[in-house]
């Protein structure tokens, strides 16, 4: 269907990223998302001498310099130009920082789901179907303080199981499915579920929330209400 994408998820330590990162950026624009501002500026100040250009966004930035980063970002993805767009969870919120590839922090599987969903949107889907879609996540990236670490560490362990393919999990998903090649196609929301129900104390109701967050994704779909109303 139009929003399914070859999506290669791979697994990436600290140490790689400004390589990586500076790799990527060179051929179409790059979202790089931080846990922590602090880490988001080290990683800006790299890839703006690596890098064709490169956007940082973060929360302590103030209304009229977001507005002009805002329309900083639109002009690099509407023009496909290369570049890296470097923020923090703000981008969860609604920001369109639509990008061809992500780096990301480890982080819960829902937010992981809503980063994702910054990708291959509108203006990137064709080029995502054309030549799939990459996702690196930082492994080693920080978490403890800022997220539940008992979710952090089941979603690590669970991505880890299903991302010995690295193409064993679509990010659009929301069911598991075969494609037309025969090829089992994993949900995040399934391995979602399994992070959830692997934690003790995070009840049912609890995988309903995490999933009704992660699916903040502007993206309507039949099974997207099935799985809510469940």
């Amino acid at each position: 269907d139009s929003n399914s994408f070859n999506w290669r998820t791979h697994f990436i330590r600290e140490g790689a990223v400004p390589e990586r990162a500076a790799d990527m950026c060179k051929s179409g624009p790059l979202l790089v998302i931080r846990n922590t501002i602090e880490g988001a500026i080290k990683t800006y100040r790299v890839l703006k001498e690596k890098c064709p250009q490169a956007i940082l966004l973060h929360g302590w930035i103030g209304a009229r310099d977001r507005e002009k980063k805002i329309e900083d970002i639109k002009k690099v993805i509407e023009g496909r130009k290369p570049g890296a767009v470097v923020t923090t969870q703000v981008v969860e919120a609604g920001v369109e920082a639509e990008a061809h590839a992500l780096v990301t922090d480890i982080a819960p599987l829902e937010n992981l789901a809503q980063r994702a969903g910054r990708l291959c949107r509108s203006r990137t889907a064709s080029e995502c179907r054309e030549d799939g879609v990459d996702i690196y996540i930082i492994e080693d990236g920080p978490y403890k303080g800022i997220y539940d670490e008992k979710i952090v560490e089941e979603t690590l362990s669970r991505l880890k199981h299903h991302l010995s393919n690295p193409n064993g999990l679509d990010w659009r998903l929301l069911e598991d499915s075969t494609d037309n090649s025969g090829v089992p196609r994993r949900s995040f929301a399934s391995v979602m579920e399994e992070v959830y129900s692997g934690i003790r104390g995070h009840p049912s109701q609890t995988i309903v929330m995490a999933l009704q967050n992660a699916l903040f994704l502007d993206i309507p779909s039949i099974s997207m209400v099935k799985v809510l109303e469940s």
